[in-house]
């Protein structure tokens, strides 16, 4: 399948928008609007320019070492919610995903380090057990 450049461009012009929504922290409701609408956005721009995909989950992984928990925190949100929408599709990016989790299971929140343990224990469901023991080198 041959990409629209128009198409193309415009999934790269709202990638960095939409990903900088994870700290558009003013809006009541951001937890909510991140469930709600910012997974949604996300997964379709990923499902539009599938080649962009590892550099979109990149940046959504980066929002994971903002100093604000709450940031944190709303980043493995979205990062849970993309994995139940995408399945199976998100073997091919465990190795950009693992490096952050590993930072995170240990965080000095609490509440990140069980959301991060929560999309552990999702990722071992799906893929078994094993592949998470390589991951702490």
């Amino acid at each position: 399948m041959q990409k629209i450049p128009i198409f193309y461009d415009r999934c790269q012009l709202v990638t960095d928008v939409i990903v900088d929504e994870l700290v558009n922290t003013k809006v009541e409701g951001h937890e909510k609007r991140c469930s709600d609408h910012l997974v949604p956005a996300i997964y379709r721009i990923g499902n539009a320019d599938p080649d962009n995909f590892p550099e979109l989950l990149n940046k959504i992984m980066l929002k994971t070492r903002d100093s604000r928990p709450k940031i944190r925190y709303r980043a493995l949100i979205v990062l849970e919610l993309l994995i139940k929408e995408i399945g199976d599709g998100v073997q091919p990016h465990l190795s950009i995903l693992l490096p952050f989790l590993n930072e995170l299971i240990e965080d000095e929140n609490k509440q990140v380090e069980a959301q991060c343990q929560k999309v552990i224990n999702s990722l071992q469901h799906k893929f078994g057990e094993t592949f998470w023991s390589g991951s702490s080198a």
